[in-house]
């Protein structure tokens, strides 16, 4: 930082030199503005804040609407002292101060594009920026930001197709792009990027789940409420072995429920309302060992409910013969209780999945 400070003042002190030198020798040096006076010299903690200040100050110049007035405190040179920015030390400075973090959660504040600003962060590693008014697309440059691994934008009015930057964000684990107007299909080599939790309902998305992308370490998906139609792939046990929440309702998937669905032994709560899958229930669901919520209503499924899996502290709701539950879900993590389970007692021969559950196709 001493060296900083004294790199400044050096160049403060050549500028006057030569301003100096210019007139006794009525040299006409052009000015870019005028000359600054010593009380107007801005010191900065470290090199990396003096260049991401112009870059927060351009941003806020395009704000149209700030309902809480949060950027009245984006003034001066403390640039981690802005209410949203938060400073850390970075990988590879550890002894250096940038921008690491910014939380614009629920600001409210209303610009027609993040671009220029959120790739133009160098040092950002979380960008959170839902429940605001944020247009415009995520920039390609956003991409080469080293050090960013949680991205969420949600609840904003993004459009376009989905943005291609993220593919090239190496290090990301969270994603979320929910509740804005982005269309269209969701790129399938995205499922085999290490994320961790991907989040892209309310989407207008129009497309198939991927047909074995490899498998992936996502935690918790969320793909509700869009078009995304077709049958569930076979595959779905090696893609999402990992998975602990799957949220597929209220979409347009179609066939029977897969007997590899059995096999999401780390699954807590799956969710397929609202679609068209039809036929059998499948014994195999009595696999699902890990089973606290499972929603199949507003489907054409029938059959009886497995004996295995499904004890006093679990929540089911199969649908059978078809009591729609069709509720949209916002929460993160967690989805909403659901219905007592209500089946069908029509015969149906349900092997028993103890003894099979193991034997994998």
């Amino acid at each position: 930082m001493h060296n900083t400070k004294t790199s400044i003042k050096i160049q403060i002190l050549i500028a006057t030199i030569l301003l100096t030198l210019g007139h006794s020798s009525g040299i006409d040096i052009p000015l870019l503005g005028p000359t600054p006076l010593v009380t107007d010299i801005i010191i900065f903690a470290d090199q990396r804040l003096a260049v991401v200040l112009p870059i927060i100050q351009n941003f806020k110049s395009i704000i149209t609407s700030d309902p809480f007035n949060v950027t009245a405190t984006w003034t001066g040179r403390d640039v981690c002292a802005y209410r949203g920015f938060y400073c850390e030390s970075p990988p590879d400075n550890q002894s250096a101060t940038a921008v690491a973090s910014i939380d614009f959660n629920g600001f409210r504040l209303a610009a027609p594009t993040l671009d220029g600003f959120l790739d133009r962060l160098p040092d950002l590693a979380l960008f959170h920026a839902n429940s605001n008014d944020f247009g415009g697309a995520i920039s390609a440059g956003a991409a080469s930001l080293p050090y960013l691994y949680e991205l969420d934008v949600s609840n904003n009015r993004l459009s376009g197709p989905f943005p291609e930057a993220v593919l090239g964000m190496s290090g990301l684990v969270f994603l979320d792009l929910r509740f804005n107007a982005l269309s269209g299909a969701v790129p399938p080599q995205l499922f085999g990027r290490g994320l961790d939790a991907l989040f892209i309902n309310n989407y207008l998305l129009a497309t198939r789940l991927p047909d074995n992308p490899g498998p992936t370490s996502i935690v918790y998906l969320t793909l509700s409420n869009n078009r995304i139609f077709g049958p569930i792939p076979r595959s779905i046990s090696r893609t999402f072995s990992n998975v602990s929440e799957i949220l597929l309702l209220n979409n347009l998937l179609s066939g029977c429920l897969p007997y590899e669905i059995g096999f999401l032994t780390e699954a807590a709560v799956i969710d397929l309302g609202g679609n068209r899958l039809t036929g059998p229930m499948g014994w195999s669901v009595g696999c699902l060992r890990s089973l606290e919520v499972l929603n199949l209503a507003g489907n054409q499924l029938y059959g009886q409910v497995p004996e295995r899996g499904f004890g006093r502290e679990e929540e089911l709701h199969s649908g059978i013969p078809g009591a729609a539950l069709g509720r949209g879900v916002r929460g993160v993590f967690r989805v909403a209780k659901v219905l007592p389970v209500h089946v069908d007692v029509r015969a149906y021969p349900v092997p028993p999945a103890a003894a099979l559950c193991g034997l994998r196709l």
